[in-house]
């Protein structure tokens, strides 16, 4: 049952970081012209349409990463452990 809350809270937090992401973004666009809608509509220029994909990768990237963090913070503040299939400890260096 923790496992299916936990991704229940974790992609309800990934979706709300995306759609304000997305936001973020098209209002930060800059210049007067609006962000590629389509960025296959041909009648975007190849510098707009690669710009737009590199920019929204990155905030999409970053985005989850700061949603699931602050969720599975909140998870531990709750509940008193980490979120499942979620470990304890950094094995990084």
């Amino acid at each position: 049952m923790k496992r299916l809350a936990w991704k229940a809270i974790a992609t309800g937090a990934s979706i709300l970081a995306a759609i304000g992401t997305r936001k973020t973004i098209s209002a930060l666009w800059p210049g007067s012209a609006e962000p590629p809608v389509n960025p296959a509509d041909r009648r975007i220029g190849w510098g707009q349409a690669a710009a737009w994909a590199v920019v929204s990768g990155i905030g999409a990237g970053l985005a989850r990463t700061i949603s699931r963090r602050v969720a599975a913070g909140g998870w531990e503040k709750v509940v008193g452990e980490a979120p499942p299939g979620v470990p304890t400890t950094s094995t990084a260096a």
